[in-house]
């Protein structure tokens, strides 16, 4: 006979199979819940500002707190559009396969997932961060979930307006946790990602107004037309390309700075108005919608490298004997240097 014993060791293990399964079953699931891609440029933005505001005295922990609530408080905002959108993503090609639009995840479970990350993220926010960081977040999560999602998508065109100034948030959470108050040019960042927003989704939209059309989403080529569209795609990147070069104005001796954002925003303007002109709409739009996602990598690393550069212009004249406007030109020569490969 086998002994009691035996059949007791063999019993938890067995137990603790279906926990693991359940455990490896939903973790797909919930990381696709949360939108990881977006989640991403989010926290990107976040750490540059902080990096921009904190300089050589940035805190590796305050980065690692960073990440970690910025994380679950923006995994946590998307997991709520999920809920909320489960309807339209289901008739569109681009969302159907989402975890709620395909019913690989229960609402239920979505729901707890939403509020359990949100909660956990502010709390992280709030104790390793600061307290203003965590109130800028509640703002983000407020704007994003019932400003846009649930008051504003379904019943305007301009609808992505208001969730740009959600995107701006995260950068505002970076700046105040690294300097622990915002400054002008904080603002000028957060407005940057603002005014990026709208040509952004309305690039997407053009490629992609069939779906928005079907899923009964007024988007702004669905309801307006294609010309109109790109008339305000143009509007809101001048509004982009004056508020990223105020910030490059806003920076000390930010002039290699301003010179790059001035052609990064050259370049983006001139996309746009090819867009404007062309006949095939669609395939520019998505030259477009791609341009903006780099536009938006190529303004962090200028952000960053301006900040990191001035830091070492500003060690560099007081631990030698260096000119102050000799380690200014270094600077500038520098940074256009890196910058421009």
């Amino acid at each position: 006979m086998d002994s009691p014993s035996g059949a007791q060791a063999v019993l938890p293990a067995a137990a603790k199979r279906p926990v693991i399964e359940q455990v490896v079953r939903f973790s797909g699931p919930l990381l696709s819940l949360a939108k990881p891609g977006l989640v991403f440029f989010l926290l990107l933005s976040a750490v540059s500002t902080a990096v921009v505001a904190a300089g050589e005295a940035l805190n590796s922990s305050l980065v690692l707190w960073l990440l970690l609530g910025g994380a679950l408080l923006a995994g946590s905002a998307n997991a709520a559009n999920c809920i909320v959108d489960r309807d339209i993503d289901a008739l569109m090609e681009r969302t159907k396969h989402r975890p709620l639009a395909s019913g690989k995840l229960s609402v239920r479970a979505a729901v707890l997932f939403s509020v359990s990350t949100g909660s956990a993220g502010l709390l992280v926010i709030a104790c390793g961060i600061s307290p203003l960081a965590a109130a800028i977040g509640i703002c983000g999560l407020f704007v994003y979930v019932f400003l846009y999602t649930l008051c504003l998508k379904r019943r305007t065109p301009h609808s992505v307006v208001w969730g740009g100034l959600a995107s701006a948030m995260p950068p505002l959470i970076g700046w105040a946790g690294a300097a622990g108050q915002l400054e002008v040019s904080a603002i000028f960042f957060a407005l940057t990602m603002f005014f990026w927003t709208p040509p952004h989704s309305w690039a997407l939209a053009l490629v992609r107004q069939a779906e928005y059309a079907h899923a009964g989403v007024p988007m702004l080529p669905v309801t307006h037309g294609e010309a109109r569209t790109c008339g305000w795609i143009m509007f809101y990147a001048l509004l982009l390309a004056a508020s990223s070069t105020l910030y490059g104005i806003s920076r000390p001796d930010g002039g290699a700075l301003v010179l790059f954002l001035i052609l990064l925003n050259l370049v983006f303007l001139r996309q746009t108005w090819m867009l404007k002109k062309s006949r095939a709409k669609q395939e520019t739009a998505q030259i477009v919608f791609r341009l903006s996602l780099y536009y938006l990598v190529f303004f962090f690393a200028g952000a960053i490298s301006d900040s990191l550069f001035s830091a070492a212009e500003s060690s560099l004249t007081q631990s030698s004997s260096v000119p102050v406007h000799m380690a200014r030109m270094l600077n500038s020569a520098s940074i256009s240097k890196i910058l421009v490969l």
